[in-house]
């Protein structure tokens, strides 16, 4: 019960650091092209950044969905950054209890890099998510060999987001 009552709370905080003014007009150059190409009617757009096409894939039927406002395209990142908390969350408790997990959580939370990541529509939220899906797995395969597959299925997501992966 304390795990739950705990995640909820830093989901909650995180969530709060990451939607503020995430809506204001400020778009970016590099994110004014992600959603050019996420609207284009051609589906090759996605392949048109110098960026592996996962994200610009995900975001083209992320628009379709629920429109090319700033808020709705950069709610996606959002996502991915506050799966990442998750993940970490649950890692450091399976790995070191509820004080480790707790504390990861917050630094996650908290951390500038993951809030700016998560109000831009770009992949780097994306990119964070997949890093994190990664060492879940890789950890757990230390401790159990059925993980291997999601280690490769993280690792060929990651790579699918940045070339950073590499």
């Amino acid at each position: 019960k304390k795990y739950f009552i705990f995640l909820g709370c830093i989901i909650a905080a995180a969530l709060g650091l990451r939607l503020f003014q995430i809506g204001d007009p400020s778009y970016w150059l590099d994110e004014i092209v992600s959603v050019h190409f996420a609207k284009h009617p051609d589906p090759k757009s996605i392949f048109w950044d110098n960026n592996p096409f996962l994200y610009h894939l995900l975001l083209k039927g992320w628009v379709h969905a629920f429109g090319d406002s700033e808020f709705a395209t950069r709610f996606l990142s959002t996502l991915f950054s506050l799966g990442s908390t998750s993940l970490l969350f649950a890692l450091l408790y399976s790995w070191i209890g509820l004080p480790g997990a707790v504390a990861v959580g917050l630094l996650h939370a908290t951390s500038i890099f993951s809030i700016e990541y998560a109000q831009e529509t770009r992949m780097y939220a994306m990119f964070e998510f997949f890093v994190s899906l990664l060492l879940y797995y890789l950890l757990k395969q230390k401790q159990k060999d059925e993980h291997i597959k999601g280690v490769l299925l993280s690792a060929l997501w990651m790579s699918l987001s940045s070339y950073l992966a590499v």
